[in-house]
C-alpha cells in the first residue's frame, strides 16, 4: 500500500495507541461505533491528527478519521470526524482533492491550475502556430526568391544598377511580381516592365 506524501504506516504499538484513543472518542451513535477497525496509517497535523483505518472484515474498505485532542492526550476535544469512507483508491482521490484545496490562494484560484493553463496555452499556441509560421515562412521565402530573381533579371536585361530597381520591386504585390516577371520577356525598356499589365 503506497501512501500519499505526509502519511506514514504505523507500527503495531502505534496502531494500538491510536486505536485505543479512537475507541475512547467513538461514542454510541457515531458512524464507527461497534465496528471492527484497525489504524494502519497516520498523518500528524498539530490539531487534528488524521488516521486511516482499515476494516478487516471488508476486502477494500477504509475510513479516514480526523481526531481533535485536548491538551491532555487521553481526553478527546471533539468526536472523530469521518473525512472519507470507501476503497483505498477513494482515499487516494480524496487526498488529491484535499491537496488541490490547499493550493487555493486568496482569490480562490488554484495556483497550480494557472501554471497548467499557461503550459496548455503554450502547447496549443505551438500546435496552431507551427503550421501558421511554416506557411508564413514559405510565403515570405517565396516572395524573397521572386524579388531576387526579378531584380537580377532586370539588372542584366536593362543594364541597370540594383539600387535603381530594388525599392520598386520590393513595393510590388505578389500579383505584380508575377506580372513584371512575365513582362520582362517582351518589354523593350525598364518602364515597359513596370507599366504593362
Amino acid at each position: 500500500m503506497k501512501l500519499p506524501q505526509g502519511w506514514h504506516e504505523v507500527s503495531d504499538e502505534r496502531a494500538w495507541i491510536l486505536g485505543d484513543k479512537l475507541d475512547q472518542a467513538i461514542t454510541k451513535g457515531h458512524f464507527l461505533y461497534g465496528k471492527n477497525i484497525r489504524v494502519v496509517a497516520h498523518r500528524y497535523q498539530r490539531n487534528p491528527d488524521e488516521v486511516l483505518c482499515w476494516h478487516p472484515d471488508e476486502e477494500d474498505l477504509f475510513t479516514l478519521v480526523h481526531l481533535s485532542w485536548d491538551l491532555l492526550p487521553d481526553v478527546c476535544k471533539a468526536p472523530p470526524i469521518v473525512g472519507m469512507h470507501g476503497s483505498f483508491q477513494d482515499f487516494l482521490n480524496y487526498e488529491v482533492l484535499v491537496l488541490e484545496r490547499l493550493l487555493y490562494d486568496e482569490t480562490g484560484v488554484i495556483k497550480d491550475a494557472e501554471a497548467r493553463a499557461e503550459a496548455r496555452g503554450i502547447k496549443i499556441g505551438e500546435q496552431r502556430g507551427i503550421p501558421i509560421g511554416e506557411n508564413r515562412g514559405l510565403a515570405v521565402g517565396e516572395r524573397q526568391g521572386q524579388i531576387k530573381v526579378l531584380t537580377r533579371q532586370l539588372c542584366r536585361r536593362f543594364r541597370t544598377r540594383p539600387t535603381e530597381i530594388v525599392a520598386r520591386v520590393h513595393s510590388g504585390s505578389a500579383e505584380q511580381l508575377e506580372q513584371w516577371a512575365d513582362n520582362i520577356l517582351t518589354a523593350q525598356t525598364l518602364e515597359q516592365v513596370f507599366s504593362k499589365g
